[in-house]
């Protein structure tokens, strides 16, 4: 796989957008650490901090065109690294379903590496459409309904995560063979 064409320049690293999301992965396992506790003010406290920053970090490098190559593999990956540790810790903690908790970390690997085949493919790092989004959402709104024994919603939300999962798939499969028609391949 060549990768060649994905050129990311020292000084990216720095941009502020990129440091917000070191600074939300770097939370990620003090976060763990308060759930395992049972701190969920703590946990409450850092999740919005963790969601605030994602919101923040794409507002300014919009605004202050710091978007970079480095920041629109980063920032999916540090999302899909906290839905991944969050679905863990609800599967040994809570009563998520280990099946769902697989299928959620299976889809964002698979996410990752169709990723890398477009980027090797046709040059470009797909960005997340907004059925990515929202499925992202569900599932992490699925996760914390389980954390909090939210009883009366957390089947209806396991629902949606599978359903938007489809839906988002479909999207995304459909966008790559546009591609592939477009190139050519």
């Amino acid at each position: 796989m060549s990768f060649s064409s994905l050129k990311i320049s020292s000084k990216e690293i720095f941009y502020l957008p990129n440091v917000l999301t070191y600074l939300r992965l770097l939370s990620l396992p003090l976060i763990y650490n308060f759930l395992v506790k049972e701190n969920l003010l703590a946990v409450g406290l850092l999740t919005l901090l963790g969601i605030s920053t994602d919101i923040f970090d794409g507002i300014l490098a919009r605004k202050f065109n710091k978007a970079s190559n480095l920041g629109k593999i980063l920032d999916p990956l540090v999302d899909k690294i906290a839905i991944g540790i969050f679905a863990i810790y609800a599967v040994i903690y809570k009563d998520f379903p280990f099946w769902a908790a697989c299928f959620v970390i299976l889809k964002d690997l698979l996410i990752l590496v169709a990723g890398l085949v477009a980027l090797n493919k046709f040059k470009e790092f797909p960005v997340s459409n907004l059925w990515g989004k929202l499925t992202a959402m569900a599932w992490a709104l699925t996760i914390l309904s389980y954390i909090l024994n939210l009883k009366s919603i957390k089947e209806i939300l396991l629902v949606a995560g599978l359903t938007l999962t489809l839906f988002s798939s479909i999207s995304y499969l459909k966008k790559f063979l546009l591609q592939l028609k477009i190139n050519k391949l």
